[in-house]
C-alpha cells in the first residue's frame, strides 16, 4: 500500500480517498493536505471570511431575486415527492409530541382569543378591561383550581364575571372568579324558569 505524507500536519497516511481528498489537477489524484487538515482549514477560513462571504450572498440574492425565486421554485418541483415522503415519515415519527405541542397551541390561543372577547365586550361598554393571563393564573390558584360556587374541583374551568358586565362590572382581577359549567346552566336553568 502507498503512503503519503499530509504537507501540513506532515503525518504519514495511506495514500487513499479515505484519508485524502480526491484532486484531478495532482499526480496521484488526491489533495497535498490530508482531510482533518483540509476540515480545520476550511472551517479557519470561513470564521475568517463570514461576514464577507454573508454580505457577498445577501448582495447576490438581492441583484438575482426573480432568479433565485425560479431556482427554489424549480427544486420544489423537482423533488416534490421527496419533501412530502419526508414529512409524512417525520410526522409518523414525531406523531405524540406533534399532537402536544398542538394541544398546547390550541389551549394557549384559546385563553388568549377568551381575553381578547372578555375585552371587547368590556370596551363595548366602557369598563375598565385589564385583565390578563397571569391575573387568571393567579386567581385559580387563589380558589385552589376549584368552581367559586359550588367548591367542585378537577372540573373545566371558566371565567365568570362577578358583577355582571350588565350590571357594570369590569373585566379587572378583582370581578372574575373561576366557574364549572354545570354552574353556567343551573344559571341558564334559572333565568329561563323566571
Amino acid at each position: 500500500m502507498a503512503y503519503k505524507v499530509c504537507s501540513k500536519c506532515k503525518k504519514e497516511l495511506p495514500a487513499t480517498s479515505a484519508y485524502f481528498y480526491k484532486q484531478s489537477r495532482s499526480k496521484d489524484g488526491l489533495t497535498t493536505y490530508c482531510r482533518d487538515c483540509c476540515k480545520a482549514y476550511a472551517r479557519e477560513w470561513q470564521k475568517r471570511n463570514f461576514e464577507k462571504e454573508r454580505a457577498r450572498k445577501k448582495k447576490w440574492r438581492q441583484e438575482h431575486r426573480e432568479k433565485e425565486k425560479e431556482r427554489k421554485r424549480n427544486q420544489r418541483k423537482l423533488y416534490a415527492d421527496k419533501i412530502r415522503e419526508y414529512r409524512r415519515k417525520y410526522r409518523e415519527l414525531n406523531h405524540e409530541r406533534l399532537l402536544l405541542k398542538d394541544r398546547n397551541r390550541y389551549l394557549a390561543n384559546k385563553l388568549r382569543f377568551r381575553i381578547r372577547d372578555h375585552k371587547r365586550e368590556a370596551k363595548k361598554k366602557q369598563l375598565p378591561h385589564a385583565f390578563t393571563p397571569q391575573e387568571w393564573q393567579v386567581c385559580l390558584e387563589f380558589f385552589n383550581y376549584s368552581c367559586a360556587y359550588c367548591g367542585r374541583s378537577e372540573i373545566k374551568l371558566q371565567q365568570d364575571h362577578f358583577i355582571p358586565l350588565s350590571k357594570g362590572g369590569a373585566y379587572v382581577a378583582c370581578n372574575i372568579v373561576p366557574a364549572c359549567e354545570t354552574w353556567f346552566q343551573f344559571l341558564i336553568g334559572t333565568l329561563k324558569t323566571r
